[in-house]
């Protein structure tokens, strides 16, 4: 297992362990240490249905990064000054400002493997854990940091030079 991968499951795992005891104490304290109402998932809950939750979640971005390796996007060839927009539409802020949606300035495989997959991988938490979705947002966001932590201090032995590390910091899969 690649370090970046152990660093978001380790990280995500801690998260759950931390965010799960803190709820447990304040549930404690607000029902004055009486037994808080408990649904069949909490009570059924295990720690190790949390890796496989990811990996099954996972499996929804790694197909559609498959399918972007056969289907390539083809470049559109539209003209800047069509006769709908004209001149006014160019100097828009509003316009100027959806300009990053284009084709040629998205990157695809980025947005399916951060964005999407950190969408699964938090519906799937949320799923699993039962709790709000403020707190699976956490948990993800933990995540993500401790992979981006040792991504940062790995990247400079794997590429070797900058660019290299910079690029697989960025394309490294959790």
């Amino acid at each position: 297992m690649p370090p970046e991968t152990l660093a978001f499951h380790l990280g995500i795992m801690a998260a759950c362990f931390i965010v799960l005891r803190v709820i447990s104490w304040v549930q404690v304290w607000r029902y004055r240490g009486g037994a808080p109402p408990g649904s069949d998932i909490k009570r059924e809950f295990r720690f190790s249905l949390i890796p496989l939750t990811l990996f099954y979640s996972s499996l929804t971005k790694l197909f559609l990064l498959f399918l972007l390796t056969i289907w390539r996007p083809t470049p559109s060839a539209a003209d800047p000054n069509d006769k709908w927009g004209g001149e006014l539409l160019l100097d828009n802020p509003i316009v100027n400002a959806f300009k990053v949606f284009k084709d040629d300035q998205i990157d695809r495989e980025w947005l399916i493997r951060n964005v999407l997959g950190g969408m699964s991988a938090g519906f799937g938490l949320r799923v699993v854990l039962d709790i709000k979705p403020i707190f699976t947002s956490i948990i993800i966001l933990v995540g993500w940091r401790a992979k981006i932590s040792v991504t940062g201090i790995i990247s400079s032995w794997v590429g070797g030079d900058e660019s290299s590390g910079e690029a697989w910091r960025a394309y490294s899969i959790p």
